[in-house]
């Protein structure tokens, strides 16, 4: 590959730094984080923000009842995380304790403790 080549793996990378997100670190134990996706709306109470730890629900089939769950953080491609944040247009992967892990369809919104913060007014998400 030369300099001139395309590069798709950093293409999304550079793509993902540039997103609208929420980095998870940065909240406090039991805030509520809120994430509509395309289909479902899903609920975590952080437990341990810097890790992702909440318990989560959702109106969706995949989380039925409250359960522990970590947010791993949103996909830059099949197999590639941005650790702890959530970006507006991304996936998210979501790991729950019995040792299943899900792929939410891509988020459109962001709420905090019940106020929107993503993505900013007069900005369109994918």
């Amino acid at each position: 590959m030369t300099d001139d080549d395309p590069d798709p793996f950093q293409d999304a990378v550079d793509a993902a730094t540039e997103a609208e997100g929420l980095d998870l670190s940065q909240l406090e134990e039991n805030d509520v984080v809120d994430v509509e996706t395309q289909h479902h709306l899903y609920t975590f109470i952080l437990s341990d923000p810097a890790r992702g730890a909440a318990e989560a629900m959702s109106n969706g089939e995949k989380i039925v009842e409250p359960m522990d769950a970590v947010v791993v953080g949103s996909l830059l491609g099949e197999t590639t995380v941005r650790m702890g944040w959530i970006l507006i247009g991304y996936s998210l992967e979501v790991a729950i304790v019995e040792g299943k892990t899900f792929h939410l369809s891509p988020t459109k919104r962001i709420a905090v403790n019940g106020v929107t913060v993503l993505p900013r007014a007069g900005a369109t998400a994918n």
